[in-house]
């Protein structure tokens, strides 16, 4: 089931990249000039090399969107057939609802991390992965929420550590995995797991180069710890 999973969302993806190649190799000409049309008159910084790389995103983007959107029901469907994947998913959930009161500091995220804010703003991009229908968007929305942690950490927790060391300016893996999980118990998700699955497989390669699929990984590693977390053993 996994592999037909796998597949058919790969398939999924693919369809949508053919689209795009065909519509631009053969609309080039007319997108660019309407995208040129909606640049300031003033953008003669915005040279050739940015103005097809914003095209092909656009273009990319507004097929995702169609296809996507049509196929909702369908890629639901084919999420529901694994049966190990949903019962998986089912324990997940039950397990954040039971975690949703848990302190940042339970989850490993040292005392000097803690944000008395308790990261809301995170919390609210976070749950763009329910609110936005494409992986496009969805990614975005991951990207943001890392985003609000590094603002919310330089904001509010950096100035009241009491070090000056120049390491504690940043926030490393270690650091931002359980920051991550504690946002997770708080955004009630539809599906925090299949999530993975859909973003991995539909996004377009080229966007999980750099911080997208970095913060992709990191929000794996999240799901990943409380989906194997037995507090037994805690």
């Amino acid at each position: 089931n996994f592999d037909v999973l796998h597949s058919s969302l790969v398939d999924i993806r693919c369809f949508v990249e053919g689209l795009q190649s065909y519509m631009v190799s053969n609309r080039f000409f007319e997108f660019l000039d309407i995208l040129k049309q909606g640049l300031p008159v003033n953008a003669d910084h915005f040279d050739e090399d940015k103005r097809i790389t914003a095209m092909c995103f656009i273009c990319y983007t507004v097929i995702e969107e169609l296809i996507i959107t049509s196929m909702r029901e369908d890629i639901d469907e084919l999420l529901a057939s694994d049966a190990k994947k949903v019962q998986q998913e089912r324990a997940i959930k039950l397990k954040i609802a039971s975690f949703s009161e848990r302190p940042q500091g339970y989850w490993g995220v040292r005392p000097d991390c803690v944000s008395m804010h308790c990261w809301q703003t995170a919390v609210f991009e976070m749950a763009g992965l329910d609110r936005n229908a494409t992986p496009t968007r969805r990614l975005h929305s991951l990207t943001m929420a890392a985003n609000a942690v590094y603002t919310e950490y330089k904001a509010h927790v950096l100035p009241s550590k009491k070090s000056k060391d120049s390491n504690d300016n940043v926030l490393s893996a270690d650091d931002l995995v359980p920051i991550f999980v504690f946002i997770i118990t708080q955004c009630n998700l539809r599906n925090p797991l299949l999530n993975t699955d859909l973003l991995w497989e539909l996004c377009h390669p080229d966007q999980l180069h750099g911080e997208p699929g970095y913060y992709l990984t990191l929000y794996e590693s999240a799901v990943q710890y409380i989906v194997h977390f037995d507090e037994n053993e805690s």
